[in-house]
């Protein structure tokens, strides 16, 4: 049974994930020539794409949040060489 402050926890822990995510792949927009938009991403597709990555690169944890959900997006959408 979840009491309601866990369901709050899991609400603003969800939140913080999601808000993460969005972030670096905008910047990845500007910065790294990667446009997830005209792909017509959605962010549920990209908490997808970091979850699979998480769960298969466990060794690589300890790197920071930012680094993980970027490695994730880039090897799920490589960078296109037009």
């Amino acid at each position: 049974m979840i009491r309601s402050g866990q369901a709050q926890e899991q609400i603003y822990d969800s939140g913080a994930c999601r808000g993460l995510i969005i972030g670096v792949a905008e910047h990845m927009n500007s910065d790294d020539g990667v446009d997830l938009m005209e792909r017509g991403l959605f962010l549920d597709q990209l908490v997808r794409v970091v979850q699979k990555y998480l769960e298969e690169h466990p060794e690589q944890l300890s790197k920071t949040a930012s680094w993980l959900v970027r490695q994730a997006i880039l090897k799920a959408f490589p960078v296109r060489s037009d």
